[in-house]
């Protein structure tokens, strides 16, 4: 019986299919490959140098998400990070899911946005927020917006439950000639 159930389930949902990829054009990330400027704020807040790398896109099962691998330059290491993004078209939410071979670290991110404005997501209510030596947790928020070539993304840290953000990472895509 639960066969027949989710077959029916998955069979009504075919003539949504071409209208769920629309729900992910805001992300802007998808096929190719991209020069990218990393920057990290230092101890006063301030951006520090740049710092160039690459990443590559793709849309994967059937463009209902899009990947992105990204190779980091973080102080002292490149780590690679590589981002699932996808649209949760029963809840309305975005949701990105973002692993790392630094850490080991699955973070689960969610959030609201429409097509063609910045998309933004954090992990507030995904229990993902990284642990720190005080107990507490720091949480994070990204910010996906496009810039005239290509996008950026914004990364922000809170450790008060989200009440105050502060700019932390931001990497700026461009096409790769």
């Amino acid at each position: 019986m639960f066969r027949v159930l989710v077959s029916a389930l998955f069979l009504s949902m075919a003539p949504v299919v071409s209208a769920f990829a629309q729900d992910v054009s805001g992300f802007t990330m998808s096929q190719g490959v991209w020069s990218v400027e990393t920057r990290f704020t230092d101890e006063n807040g301030e951006w520090g140098e740049p710092a160039a790398s690459h990443a590559s896109g793709q849309t994967t099962l059937g463009e209902a998400f899009h990947e992105l691998d990204v190779a980091v330059p973080f102080p002292g290491t490149v780590f690679q990070m590589r981002m699932s993004l996808g649209y949760d078209r029963f809840n309305q939410r975005y949701r990105v899911v973002v692993l790392d071979d630094l850490n080991g670290y699955t973070d689960l991110y969610d959030g609201e946005g429409e097509a063609g404005a910045p998309i933004q997501v954090t992990n507030l209510n995904s229990g993902t927020g990284f642990p720190t030596l005080e107990g507490g947790y720091v949480f994070g928020r990204l910010t996906f917006e496009d810039t005239e070539t290509g996008f950026a993304i914004l990364a922000e840290s809170a450790v008060d439950g989200g009440e105050s953000w502060a700019p932390f990472m931001r990497m700026v895509f461009e096409p790769r000639n």
